[in-house]
Formats: structure tokens, C-alpha cells, sequence
């Protein structure tokens, strides 16, 4: 039993995102890909004597249980009739409200850190209930598989094997977007749904690049357009926005290519810019 553990919480970008309709519960339901890459949060986690406390030295997120990482602590010892006691550090690179899900996987982090500091004493199925009741997202970073289809919420996963190593360019503004505010404003179509995707599929996603919230997180940034067409005149693949926004990213099949247009960014921008792959 570890009394100090560090872990890496790792983004993701939604490789596709249909929104298939509203559900009763006020959540949306899903058709997505989901793929983790190379972009980390650390999260800390230290054994204390009573209570639970979170900071974050950057300052980016709130350090009180408003912070989803702190609701997973705190549901994770309700669940578990453990007393709390527990130290939580959030060292943030992930920009925040991004579409890159870095709450979720703060908070899947800090489940399975617990996990591994008190011997397990939750199950796979308490622990994926948990996550579902914190996020649409949380379950996928829950596990250890790096790409999976989505469906539900989100929560109901199928894991898929992944394709030789990809290399994304991530551009993130300087602004958040609210996914709540971005599914509000969302305007569901009543036609057919032909968008048909199987795991065989993965090896030319291209094609399947597509998510129904970017016209609406674009209506109110017209920037997001700005972005694709900077990452395609740089050779990308492919360009897309990822989650509800701002974050969007160029798809590469080489390493060097994706480099150059990394460094063309960095260099001429005021925006973040970052090259990852994918896991």
C-alpha cells in the first residue's frame, strides 16, 4: 500500500462526434471516437489524517469541491465507507474547458489512485458508477485502453485496437467554452442517421472526421475555422475540433510533418500549440 503516488492524466480528442439525440436526464446521447494522446496532467496524491484537499499550483482550476477531481475523492470514500484523508496536487498542462477532457481524466485519476493506495477496494463496476455519476468522459479514463467508440453519454465503451501511431497538432485559443452552453445550443436534426463506422474503419479515420458541436462552438468563434485552415495549409491530414471546443486539431500520418507545422504555429501565434500522438 502506497501512502504517495504520482500519475499522468492524459487528454483526449474526440475522433468523431455525432449527437444523436436528447435524453430525458437533460444529457445528449453519443456516436464518438475517443483517443487519449500524449498531453499530461500530474496529479499527486499523498495519504492524510482527515479530510480532503486539493490544490492546483497554477491556479487554473478551483481547489474546493467544486473541482470534479475533488468529487471524485469524495464519492470514492462515501462509496467505500472509508474515512476521508487525502492530499490531491493538480499540476494542470491540459488547457482547461478545451474539449480535451482534462477534468474527467483528473477525476479518473484520482479514483484510480485511490484505488491503488487502499488495496482496491472498489470494484470495476462501483468504480465505472462513480465515474458515470461525475462525467460523460470519466469512464473512458477509467481505463487502460487508449481508444474506444463511445455511446450512451459516452459512458457505454467499446474498445478498439489502434492504428500505427498517429501525431496530432492541438491549437487551443486563449478562451474556454462552456459544453454545457455548447449542447444548449445545439440544433438536433430528425433525419437519418448515416453515419456508419466499425472498428475496421479506424485504419482510414480521416474520412470520418466530423463532429455535429464545431458549427456551433464556430458560430460563436469563427477562429475555429480560422484554425483548420492554418493546420490543412500545413499538411495536415485532416482538422477538426474536438469535445464542444475551442481546442482543435491536425491529423498526421508523419512525424515530421506534424513537427514542422508545430514549430510554423508556435512561432507565429499567440495560441497554444501542442504536438502529441496518439497512445
Amino acid at each position: 500500500m502506497n501512502d504517495y503516488i504520482t500519475l499522468y492524466a492524459p487528454a483526449k480528442i474526440n475522433l468523431f462526434l455525432k449527437v444523436t439525440g436528447e435524453r430525458p436526464d437533460g444529457y445528449h446521447s453519443l456516436f464518438t471516437l475517443f483517443q487519449k494522446v500524449t498531453l499530461f496532467d500530474h496529479i499527486i496524491i499523498r495519504k492524510a489524517e482527515k479530510g480532503i484537499k486539493l490544490s492546483c499550483p497554477q491556479g487554473t482550476v478551483p481547489e474546493d469541491e467544486t473541482n470534479i477531481a475533488y468529487q471524485a475523492a469524495s464519492l470514492f470514500y462515501k462509496v467505500t465507507g472509508l474515512s476521508p484523508g487525502v492530499d490531491i496536487e493538480i499540476r494542470k498542462n491540459i488547457p482547461v474547458a478545451a474539449g480535451l477532457g482534462g477534468g474527467s481524466s483528473d477525476a479518473a485519476c484520482v479514483l484510480n489512485g485511490l484505488q491503488e493506495v487502499y488495496g482496491n477496494p472498489c470494484d470495476r463496476d462501483n468504480l465505472s458508477s462513480i465515474g458515470s455519476k461525475l462525467g460523460a468522459d470519466v469512464p473512458f479514463f477509467l481505463e487502460p485502453y487508449t481508444m474506444a467508440i463511445g455511446r450512451g453519454i459516452g459512458d457505454q465503451l467499446e474498445p478498439i485496437f489502434s492504428p500505427p501511431p498517429l501525431w496530432f497538432v492541438l491549437i487551443s485559443p486563449c478562451f474556454p467554452v462552456s459544453t454545457k452552453w455548447a449542447y444548449e445550443n445545439l440544433k438536433l436534426t430528425t433525419g437519418e442517421n448515416l453515419f456508419i463506422f466499425s472498428p475496421e474503419h479506424v485504419i482510414n479515420i480521416k474520412q470520418f472526421l466530423h463532429n455535429d458541436l464545431e458549427e456551433v462552438t464556430a458560430s460563436q468563434y469563427p477562429v475555429i475555422h480560422t484554425m483548420k485552415k492554418y493546420l490543412l495549409s500545413y499538411g495536415a491530414e485532416g482538422a477538426l475540433m474536438t469535445g464542444s471546443g475551442p481546442t482543435v486539431f491536425g491529423l498526421f500520418k508523419e512525424k515530421e510533418k506534424a513537427r514542422l507545422a508545430h514549430e510554423r504555429l508556435g512561432s507565429n501565434t499567440d495560441w497554444a500549440v501542442h504536438l502529441v500522438r496518439s497512445l
